[in-house]
């Protein structure tokens, strides 16, 4: 008589998962296969819920890193220097300084200690010479103590996708630039991301002379991190300019949740005006305001300077321009906030808004992406009754009644905003006394599909300015409109005077209305299929012979390992894809020559044999083996 003994390989029980959909299964007890027994996939459930949701298998804590910036529009020019121009109120002389560039974001200046460090660049190496593969593909994040506030900040250093092939010999160097406080540079990336980049961990240290780049040789075979001036810190009493960052923090429970809750909560956390804190006395500061706002999206000019104020040595408060190269004939470097030192002079009119007074994250049915539509301080324009958000133009400058120097007409899609320095997230656990601790990174944004939207920043060590006669290391930071920040959307039809006929242009004072934004979009597409060729395959790693043979292509088409095709017919957005055995190679073991099974591998793979992309499948994944024993015996 027939017997049968059915093996379950459930992910949720494999302690080794590389990717989900790809684990191995240490059995509780060894399965002997004998002459004439059969083996065959009884059932395989495969989790493709996972392509219209986002799951938290534990309690998390997400944490934004917020920094503020000013559209260099209607800036005075009053009481300019050489150095710098004053940042006060709407103006009634220079619209727009010369500061190259539009964007301005708020920034320290802060003196170099005993213990800082630079780190120039960082060297990675494929983990494997599997040739047929890429390796990279992630943003890497390291945690460092900030120089200034000494608080600990991830910076992020982009690896693209590299073939293995073309970089087996020698490490791939990629710039960082990045001042830190001690030589704490840690890498927090998941052990998922890491093991499926493909980088040779751990990160070693080298350092160079100066900060010339490092020269790999065969000999490096490993991933590395870069200290510049031969290891040592850097000079004491340098001037360094910062971005000056927040962190907006929330927890999430653990469950299931679709991208529209997700945008609810998001935008209510970015939006509350007491995000920070109950407004009021939040700054300890003698005479101190009661500010308005206590949110690290919107902060008004004095609250943000008697934050800084607080900062180990009394750090210099400026609004530095994304980049800067030379100093521009008779401009300026960087904004300096126009701060009363009396605080009884500190009046509501002198209290600017800086940061984004709309923030939203929104989930486009059409596109299925999440996407980020608003993150600026619109320029408002129109009636006194019904002001509504307009692109205004800028035309000229004119310096106190001096005659007016002609510019090209300049569109200005916002008064300020924000962005993104850090997007992380962490296992929030509890101890045995129900005590919560902060656990492993997760990758809760990766999910979102938010991996480009965060800034990067450098210090330029090889060009530093020069405003007040000593030379000061500048940060430079790229803003794109749709990547890092939001603005009104230029259209065509936004320079076109309807008053006058609709031929004209739209004079430069009034502006244009608009209520249509240049959004951040994810590029993460929810309820899409992914495996568009109609099944995947099922891989089960036992010594079976079995054999697949493809078509004679540069790709490996073949495979000893294939137990089953898992159709996705039935297959529909949202569900889980079951097959019941269908699509299951038999196999019959031929050998007098028992076998022991103790430990198997599952992978299910796509028509090509690559893995399933970062999300495509969820976490319940299961398959049934069945070992079915012959009666002959």
């Amino acid at each position: 008589m027939e017997s049968s003994t059915i093996i379950k390989l459930r992910q949720a029980e494999s302690t080794d998962v590389d990717t989900n959909g790809s684990y191995t299964i240490a059995l509780k007890e060894s399965v002997i296969l004998e002459k004439g027994d059969i083996a065959k996939v009884h059932t395989a459930i495969i989790d493709t819920t996972a392509e219209s949701i986002v799951e938290l298998p534990t309690k998390t804590r997400v944490t934004m890193g917020i920094g503020k910036y000013i559209r260099n529009y209607r800036v005075a020019d009053s009481g300019a220097t050489p150095a710098s121009y004053n940042y006060t109120a709407i103006p009634t002389t220079a619209p727009m300084p010369d500061l190259q560039t539009p964007v301005s974001f708020v920034a320290t200046i802060n003196a170099s200690e005993s213990d800082d460090y630079i780190i120039t660049e960082i060297g990675v190496f494929p983990r494997n010479q599997d040739i047929l593969r890429d390796f990279g593909g992630i943003d890497l994040l390291f945690n460092h103590i900030e120089i200034g506030s000494e608080n600990i900040r991830p910076c992020k250093v982009p690896i693209p996708s590299m073939p293995i092939a073309k970089h087996m010999g020698k490490p791939v160097m990629f710039p960082v630039n990045q001042l830190i406080r001690t030589k704490l540079f840690q890498n927090i990336n998941t052990a998922h991301d890491l093991r499926t980049s493909r980088l040779q961990l751990p990160f070693e240290i080298k350092t160079v002379n100066g900060t010339e780049p490092y020269k790999p040789t065969d000999l490096d075979q490993e991933s590395f991190i870069v200290f510049g001036n031969n290891g040592n810190p850097i000079e004491t009493g340098r001037s360094i300019i910062n971005p000056f960052i927040e962190d907006l923090t929330f927890d999430l429970n653990a469950g299931t949740y679709t991208p529209q809750e997700l945008t609810t909560i998001i935008s209510d956390k970015m939006a509350d005006l007491q995000s920070g804190g109950i407004v009021g006395d939040q700054v300890n500061v003698p005479g101190k305001l009661s500010y308005p706002v206590n949110s690290p999206c919107l902060r008004t000019l004095y609250d943000i300077n008697d934050r800084i104020a607080l900062i180990n040595g009394s750090p210099q408060f400026i609004l530095m321009p994304e980049a800067i190269k030379d100093k521009p004939s008779g401009g300026a470097y960087y904004l300096e906030p126009v701060i009363e030192a009396n605080v009884a002079n500190r009046t509501t009119a002198k209290n600017l808004l800086i940061g984004a007074n709309e923030v939203s994250l929104n989930y486009d049915e059409n596109l299925q992406k999440l996407n980020f539509d608003i993150l600026h301080f619109p320029i408002y324009g129109g009636p006194a009754s019904e002001l509504v958000p307009i692109i205004a133009y800028s035309s000229g400058n004119n310096t106190g009644g001096d005659a007016q120097v002609a510019l090209p007409v300049l569109p200005q899609i916002s008064n300020a905003g924000i962005f993104f320095t850090s997007l992380t997230s962490q296992e929030l656990l509890e101890d045995s006394d129900r005590k919560e601790y902060l656990g492993n990174q997760t990758s809760f944004w990766s999910q979102l599909g938010f991996q480009d939207v965060v800034v990067t920043s450098s210090h330029d060590f090889k060009n530093p300015i020069d405003p007040t006669g000593t030379n000061v290391i500048p940060c430079a930071i790229k803003f794109d409109v749709g990547t890092h920040i939001t603005g009104v959307f230029l259209s065509l039809d936004s320079i076109v005077d309807k008053a006058l006929g609709g031929v004209q242009l739209v004079p430069t004072i009034a502006g244009a209305e608009s209520t249509l934004t240049t959004p951040i979009i994810s590029n993460r597409e929810f309820n899409n299929v992914i495996n568009n060729e109609g099944y995947y395959l099922l891989e089960i790693g036992m010594n079976l012979p079995q054999k697949m043979i493809g078509g004679a292509t540069s790709q490996n088409t073949t495979s000893n390992r294939l137990q089953s095709i898992i159709g996705k017919y039935f297959s529909q957005n949202g569900n889980f894809l079951q097959d019941d055995g269908a699509g299951s190679i038999v196999y019959q073991h031929q050998s007098d020559i028992p076998q022991v099974i103790s430990e198997l591998s599952v992978r299910v793979l796509h028509a090509d044999q690559s893995p399933p992309e970062p999300h495509e499948l969820g976490v319940h994944n299961s398959v049934f083996l069945e070992i079915i024993k012959s009666n002959n015996q």
